[in-house]
């Protein structure tokens, strides 16, 4: 039987001092409630999410990739505004928006277009909606508290990110979460 990998395409994040204190200010302010948080060393903007791979389509992925970021050029992120989806009422995932996202959404679609042109299949969203995963939440007792910070951060500049490479991840599911392991790097165009 062969040996998949659980695999996606991601920019890595690198946080500076500031994100850091805002993201141990919410974990100490929700720490009694049901929320997983992302460690800062596996904070990524997801491009696409491949899944079960075997080593025959590993190549056409690190092909694609490797296309992609030879078309495409370095670029700024900014990190503004907190959301939850799907919703408030409803709360799944807290994540950082992403301001003035055109070249991510333009990386994101050139990286779909070669994926597909090497037939290699991957799950997308119906809409992409660029954004920094910070927590995922089983369940949350005090929404009003999380309700007013959505409200205090909703247009709050974070931090400003360099783009200049993309990842091509394996994500091993361990006890204690994911550990992201490198398959291969990719400079974008500078």
């Amino acid at each position: 039987m062969e040996n998949l990998k659980r695999t996606f395409i991601a920019i890595p994040f690198e946080p500076d001092p500031g994100f850091s204190v805002f993201l141990k200010r919410m974990q100490e302010e929700f720490e009694n409630e049901k929320i997983r948080w992302v460690p800062e060393r596996n904070m990524h903007f997801t491009l696409a999410f491949i899944g079960s791979t075997p080593e025959d389509l590993e190549v056409l992925v690190h092909k694609a990739i490797s296309r992609t970021t030879k078309e495409c050029e370095t670029f700024n992120l900014n990190l503004q505004g907190l959301g939850i989806f799907p919703s408030p009422q409803k709360p799944k995932v807290l994540w950082l928006g992403i301001w003035k996202a055109e070249k991510l959404i333009h990386l994101r679609e050139t990286l779909a277009m070669n994926l597909k042109e090497y037939g290699v299949s991957f799950e997308s969203e119906k809409r992409f909606i660029p954004h920094l995963s910070i927590a995922r939440m089983k369940w949350l007792k005090r929404k009003e508290a999380m309700t007013a910070k959505l409200e205090q951060y909703k247009n709050q500049h974070f931090q400003d990110f360099k783009v200049k490479r993309v990842y091509y991840y394996e994500s091993i599911l361990e006890a204690r979460g994911p550990v992201y392991k490198s398959l291969g790097e990719y400079l974008l165009k500078s």
